[in-house]
């Protein structure tokens, strides 16, 4: 019997100050594996750059699912309630 091998994840921040002006109008341009290629929005910098990203675990990505999974009830719990009004 094989092991598959998980493909490890990474998380990346969604705000992130340029290293140029600090502004934090970025976006991502790319991910490759743990590094996350990024560039300034701001028009008089569009400055190109990287950031590494911080490795999930199976254990975060449980924990994860196990938050979301709550949300999802307590969502539906409230719609429910507003329907039977």
């Amino acid at each position: 019997m094989s092991k598959h091998k998980q493909k490890q994840q990474y998380a990346f921040p969604t705000v992130v100050p340029c290293p140029r002006c600090r502004g934090t109008q970025t976006r991502a341009v790319s991910t490759q594996g743990k590094i996350q290629y990024r560039r300034c929005s701001a028009p008089i910098c569009q400055e190109r750059f990287s950031i590494r990203g911080k490795e999930v675990t199976s254990e975060d990505q449980k924990i994860r699912r196990e938050e979301d999974q709550k949300i999802r009830r307590e969502e539906d719990k409230k719609l429910r309630s507003e329907e039977t009004k």
